[in-house]
């Protein structure tokens, strides 16, 4: 959550967020160079370990870890390639190597688009993927292919399998080649016409075909399929000449043979490679692809639809965590084999990766029925038990399903969409089909348009804040400011929190927008202080702010920037909740900020899991009861008890206590007589802009 304490965390949101970028494979990232030389990746996904081997707050500030991992034999080409795309605002695409202490050299392949910022840097917005297997798969069939060239040139010339034919075509020699690769020996070759190894895998047609050839140009090449004596077929590489004699009488046909069954199996293995998954023998992206294409042909021209359906395993990764990746790979396996015995014949399965699998049907009845049969019969096949080394594994999955018509005719937005709505099916609780709703896909196309406009509007300083007084109930002066944040939006006017910040919650914006609110608020201390003005200001700090890696340094490095000021002039108000989602980690945060001079305030204290054990164990000087408490304690006895349990907590832990949604004199009067010395509120004062607030304190001081 950003500044501001209107809402909590959405845990949904923050989920399917880094579930989309944890299933991307490889890395989305922002990347900033600055004229000084400085360079960061503001942003990057989970991707960023996987691809780099270093995790996205490592290079938050600084990316010389991850230009340490570039080959030093790419380095200077990386970098001119990145200074080139920055001097004429060009995309950057690169392909470079990379040194990976546990994997060796990879290669990579980066594109990226820059902007202009107005502090003279330049942001890059990008994507950058492992394409190791791509060039190795390439090599290797450059490899193939000059083996096949050298494979002609030694067949040139070479004295193996040669068999030598009389004008009637039968065998008078052969050599000891031929016997090791037929099985035959001489003696039972000799006399026979070389049909004798016909494997009948080529028809009448292509012997006509060569015998019309040898008449016609005097030779032959080409590739037979023969047999060998023990029945096993094998192929050749055949080279037929005819011998004649001056007078241009046919005497002989010389026959050279290379046994090129091995360059076979490679390339078949090159292909099952290419386009077949090598963990559970399915296809994988590039033989779907094809087969999409051709799936929807098909249903172009025979009025039915094709079903794109993107399937993701419920409960895997436990599996692989407790029992390993051996056992991850055997149960994969095992989902495959079930998913194609669940098909038809027409049908496909293909494997994406990890525990994702697309399933494609062919000629579906647009009214679904038949297909729902058929994702029934799925799911009820990968609910089955499956029993591995006398362990029982339960799983269930999701599926997202896409039909074109009516909609998509591209295979990779196919696939996209039915990802899409594969994330729905998890959201509906998991072990279920959902088909894509385009209305729900343009609804999300519009959160992100807002997101960015977000992102717009913190950079181009559109938001301020506003300050409430945190004031002495017993002598009415003010002992502090709680800074609450507006965007002044240029079209729809002041936008107050509710507006904007559930819309961030859970993503990078949310710490941008919280940076930012610090920022502001140090701002406007200094420049009260150089007024006279002394009074602390709070500012509210969400989850993902606080519980990122650098939150305590980056806070530092803010209250550097403003030598006049000192650390307890600001206070931190932490949610509860938000405090407790991680406690341990809030503390050695919260500990770290104490140790520097700041305050901790906990927000809204009683409306989160709060115990007396966690309230010991933060290290917070400060407790704010929440207004919900407060507004209502005078009517509602069970909210006044709450009120009363806090204020003693606070006293006995000899912890500050303030009270919000203090709206009224009763409300006061009645929180002074239970102890509470402080509060906040509209009964005190309504939020009021920074040039309205040194005239309020001087009124309310003395």
């Amino acid at each position: 959550m950003a500044p501001g304490k209107d809402t909590g965390l959405d845990a949904a949101m923050l989920e399917r967020l880094e579930k989309l970028a944890v299933n991307i494979p490889g890395v989305i990232y922002q990347y900033q160079q600055w004229p000084d030389g400085r360079t960061a990746f503001p942003y990057s996904s989970g991707g960023m370990l996987a691809i780099y081997g270093v995790r996205p707050e490592q290079v938050v500030e600084d990316a010389g870890i991850v230009f340490e991992r570039i080959h030093p034999d790419d380095l200077d080409r990386v970098a001119a390639s990145i200074d080139a795309s920055a001097e004429a605002l060009t995309p950057w695409v690169c392909t470079y190597r990379i040194c990976d202490p546990g994997s060796g050299v990879r290669w990579l392949e980066g594109e990226a688009t820059p902007e202009a910022q107005p502090d003279g840097s330049v942001l890059w917005h990008g994507y950058i993927r492992d394409v190791t297997l791509r060039i190795m798969e390439q090599r290797q069939r450059e490899e193939l292919e000059r083996d096949r060239r050298l494979a002609a040139a030694v067949f040139e010339n070479s004295t193996e399998a040669i068999v030598i034919c009389d004008a009637d075509n039968r065998i008078v020699q052969v050599n000891e080649a031929f016997v090791q690769i037929t099985g035959y020996s001489h003696e039972e070759a000799i006399g026979r016409d070389p049909g004798f190894l016909s494997s009948g895998q080529q028809d009448s047609e292509f012997y006509a075909a060569m015998w019309a050839a040898l008449e016609r140009d005097g030779a032959w090449r080409g590739e037979v399929w023969n047999r060998r004596k023990d029945g096993e077929p094998y192929a050749q590489l055949l080279a037929i000449s005819v011998l004649c004699d001056e007078g241009g009488t046919v005497r002989n046909y010389l026959a050279v043979a290379t046994d090129i069954t091995p360059l076979k199996r490679y390339e078949d293995e090159l292909e099952q490679r290419a386009n077949y998954d090598p963990l559970t023998g399915v296809p994988n992206r590039r033989l779907l692809t094809d087969r999409v294409l051709q799936g929807l042909r098909r249903a172009q021209r025979g009025g039915k639809a094709l079903a794109l359906c993107y399937l993701d395993l419920d409960n895997f990764k436990p599996v692989n965590d407790r029992y390993g990746h051996s056992t991850g790979d055997a149960v994969l396996s095992e989902v495959a084999r079930r998913l194609v015995q669940e098909m038809r014949s027409d049908d496909t399965v293909a494997r994406l990766g990890g525990d994702e699998f697309v399933l494609l049907f062919n000629d579906i009845d647009p009214a679904r029925r038949e297909l729902v049969n058929l994702l029934d019969r799925v799911l009820g096949a990968v609910r089955e038990p499956l029993l591995l080394q006398g362990v029982e594994h339960r799983l269930t999955a999701s599926i997202g399903v896409a039909l074109s018509p009516p909609d998509a005719a591209e295979p990779d937005l196919l696939i996209r969409h039915a990802d899409q709505a594969m994330y729905r099916a998890k959201e509906q609780g998991r072990n279920g089909h959902v088909f894509y709703d385009a209305e729900e896909d343009r609804k999300q196309e519009a959160a992100q348009r807002w997101r960015a406009r977000i992102a717009h509007g913190i950079e181009a300083g559109e938001l301020f804040l506003v300050y409430q007084p945190v004031i002495d109930l017993v002598t009415g002066e003010p002992i502090s400011l709680e800074a609450l944040v507006r965007w002044q939006h240029p079209e729809r006017g002041e936008l107050l929190p509710d507006a904007f910040i559930p819309d961030v919650e859970g993503t990078q914006l949310e710490v941008a927008l919280g940076d930012r609110v610090i920022a502001l608020a140090l701002t406007q201390l200094d420049q009260w202080r150089a007024m006279g003005l002394e009074v602390p200001v709070s500012v509210n700090v969400s989850a993902q702010q606080l519980l990122e890696g650098s939150f305590y340094e980056k806070l530092q490095a803010q209250l550097a920037a403003h030598p006049a000021l000192a650390a307890a002039d600001l206070s931190l108000e932490i949610l509860e909740s938000s405090a407790l989602a991680n406690v341990e980690r809030a503390r050695r945060v919260l500990e770290d900020c104490a140790r520097g001079g700041f305050r901790v305030a906990l927000d809204d204290f009683g409306t989160g899991y709060s115990s007396l054990s966690y309230f010991r164990f933060l290290p917070v000087d400060t407790v704010k009861i929440d207004r919900s408490f407060v507004c209502d304690m005078l009517r509602d006895p069970a909210d006044m008890d709450i009120v009363r349990s806090v204020i003693g907590l606070a006293q006995a832990f000899d912890r500050r206590v303030i009270a919000e949604g203090v709206e009224n004199n009763a409300l006061a009067t009645r929180l002074r007589e239970l102890g509470c010395r402080y509060g906040q509120g509209y009964g005190i004062s309504r939020p009021m802009p920074a040039a309205s607030v040194p005239e309020w304190v001087e009124r309310h001081v003395g």
